[in-house]
Formats: C-alpha cells, structure tokens, sequence
C-alpha cells in the first residue's frame, strides 16, 4: 500500500469516527447536534442529506438480515448455518451487535456518567419497539395463529405472561398458547434471547463506568476478564444462555474497551488485514486459544471496518436506524410466512418475501416508533454534559480543512 494511501486511510479514520462516534453517540445518550463529540475538526465528510458516509448502520443491517438468514435455516431444515469459531451465523450476527454496542454504550455513559438519565435513555431506546412487537404478537399474531378457540386464548394465562417480554428482567417467554405449535420450532420470536444479555451488560457499563471514573481506564478489561475466566470455569454448554452470556460479555466489554483506550482511530490499514487474518485463523481452529483472539481481535476488526466509509452506509443511514426493528420483527414474519406460504413459493422465495415484510415493518418501527420516542429522550436531555474522561485521546492534534 502507498504512502499515500495509507494516509488517506489514516485522515478518513481520523475524521469519520469523530463523526461517527459524534452520530451514534447522539442515538444512545439522545443529544440531537453531536457538537462535543465532533470535537476540534470541521467541515465533516457527509453523504447527501448531511448524512455520514462511514458504515456502522450498514454493518448493523448486515447483521440483523444475517440473523433472518440464519433463521430461515433453522426453521426450515432444522440446522442453522455454521460460522467457526462462533456458532451459528446468528450468534455471529449477534456478536457483532454487542461489540458496537459495547462501544457506543460506553462512550454514552463517557458523556454523561449518571445512572438515572442513563437507564431512561437505555428504556426509550429499547423499550418502544419492543413493547410494539410484544403487544403485536399477543393481541393480532397470537389470535390469527393459534390452534385455540379465542375464548381459551384469550384466558390462558400464558398468553398474557407473555407481556414480560417487554420488561426483560423477568425472563423470556418464547411460546403463546397454541401458536405455532404444527412448526419445527414454536417460539413467537426466539431472537428475544439475546435482550435480556444485552440489558445484564448495560449493568456492567454502570458498575464499570463507575469504577473507571474512580480508578482507572482499567475498569472495562478487568470485568471482561472475569467475564473470560466465567465462561472457562463454569460448566455447561458452549451455546447455551449461561456461558453465551458470558461470552458475548466479553466482546461487549472489549468494544467499551477499545472507546475507553482511544484505540480505535489507531487502527492501521495493516494493523486491520492483520486484525483480519488472525481472526480467519482462530475461527478455523478449535482450540483453547481460539476463543481468547476471538475476544480480542474480532471487535477490532468490526469497529475499524465500521469506522470506514462506504456507499452503502450512506445509503442505509439514510433509510434511518431500522437494525433494530429487523431483528425484533423477523422471526415472528418468518413463523407466518413459512406456515402459509412455503409449500407454495419454497425455500429462498419465502426467506425473500419475509425479508421484504420485515424491512417495511422494521422502517415503520423506526419512523413511527423508535424515532419518536428519541425525539422524547432528546427533549428530556437538557442538562449540560460532563467532559468525557478520553476526550483528548479522540481529538485530532492537527484538524485540517475537510476532516470531520
């Protein structure tokens, strides 16, 4: 690679995670002009509509429609596609959301270290959707798919249990009385299973973030290194809901990490292709080592092509942040289409056909609901911000005219 080019690499990750970091920051701690965090640069390089060209929101949506790939798998022939060295290619998918998650998360607790307006934030981030899809599944999928009369429907007591999925501390209930029962699997919508992972790990920025303040930038290796030794130490299985906790624990805490280091504007081109290779590497073994330069590397390789400029992120940002929305709505799509129409349409047609519904489900989510509810976080957030504890290790020593 030229001089030149590594250069160019260098100015665009410099400028674009300071943008980047500016864009996501706003959706997870609902500050809506982003101006600490573009820091001492100017003149941001934007796609039409004022829009980042960097491709965070794509890999997203990559990763959301990878697990309704792998669903339709799953559901269909009862075997899920295999990514070595992470399992199936939905928790691949997964694991790739906690990383950037880990990141963003950690930054937004960065900006504004209180734990009230952080879970209020962390609530109307998550919660809306959510509770949309739940109040779906029982009251319109539920009666529509179920083997019941309406009458025991309506009175079963699990049906209305099911409402805990809103709430996420009590657990998740996967089945709604007699829908989907005639199916390979029953579950309304088994991706569920990684939200109330997510909502254990949004803790462990509260109680690290509290630390790190306290003590030291330290904070975030230290708790995913207990993280490590848990999944190494208790038994049971590998892909199970306890040791993935831990697992996706510890990509989580190593993308906060990476923020709480500055790491990620220190990634060179070559520094990536090597990211790149020993993660290839890794994956193809089976050994002890595996999982541990998996934890390591892996989240390097997702945040420094994140940070990365491309077409398709700024198309897709354009679109708004619908990820979530395809990865809440997708499964129980899949349910409906593969039970009506897969014996007429097949296999890829109907992943096709539940692909299209759940991007016009996701864009309505996003439109009609998730945006409104961070307009209301963002009107609720009027309290000046602390100074982020690593703000000089992302500023730019030498902005220059173009860079964001």
């Amino acid at each position: 690679m030229s001089h030149q080019l590594r250069l160019r690499y260098r100015y665009h990750m410099a400028g674009l995670l300071d943008l980047r970091v500016s864009r996501f920051a706003d959706m997870y701690t609902g500050k809506g002009n982003g101006d600490r965090m573009q820091l001492a640069t100017t003149n941001p390089p934007l796609g039409s509509g004022g829009r980042s060209t960097s491709s965070f929101d794509a890999i997203r949506l990559v990763a959301a429609f990878a697990v309704l790939v792998s669903h339709h798998f799953g559901l269909v022939t009862g075997q899920q596609p295999v990514v070595p060295g992470f399992g199936s290619l939905g928790v691949f998918a997964v694991t790739v959301f906690f990383v950037i998650s880990g990141y963003f998360v950690a930054l937004s607790w960065d900006r504004e270290p209180d734990p009230l307006r952080y879970w209020r934030k962390r609530a109307l981030r998550i919660l809306p959707a959510l509770v949309a899809v739940v109040g779906i599944s029982i009251l319109i999928i539920g009666p529509a798919e179920t083997n019941l009369s309406f009458g025991d429907y309506a009175t079963d007591a699990a049906t209305w249990s099911y409402w805990r999925n809103a709430v996420l501390v009590l657990g998740i209930q996967f089945d709604l009385p007699g829908v989907f029962t005639a199916k390979p699997m029953s579950a309304v919508n088994l991706s569920l299973w990684s939200l109330p992972i997510e909502l254990i790990m949004y803790v462990s920025v509260v109680i690290a973030g509290i630390a790190l303040r306290r003590f030291s930038r330290w904070a975030y290796p230290v708790l995913a290194t207990i993280f490590a030794l848990a999944w190494w130490i208790i038994p049971g299985d590998e892909f199970g809901t306890t040791l993935q906790t831990f697992n996706l624990g510890v990509f989580f805490l190593a993308g906060a990490a990476i923020y709480s280091f500055g790491l990620l504007k220190r990634i060179t081109p070559t520094f990536l292709a090597v990211c790149v290779v020993v993660v290839v590497l890794a994956a193809a073994q089976d050994g002890p080592q595996t999982k541990l330069l998996l934890w390591v590397f892996f989240p390097l390789v997702v945040l420094g092509l994140g940070a990365l400029p491309s077409a398709l992120g700024k198309r897709v940002a354009a679109m708004g942040d619908i990820s979530y929305g395809v990865y809440l709505w997708a499964f129980p799509i899949q349910q409906i289409v593969i039970a009506h129409l897969f014996g007429f349409v097949g296999f890829w047609v109907s992943m096709l056909l539940a692909a299209i519904v759940t991007a016009a489900l996701a864009l309505a989510s996003w439109h009609f609901v998730e945006r409104p509810a961070l307009r209301l976080r963002n009107r609720a957030s009027s309290r000046p911000e602390a100074v982020p504890a690593n703000e000089g290790q992302l500023r730019l020593s030498n902005p220059s005219p173009g860079s964001t």
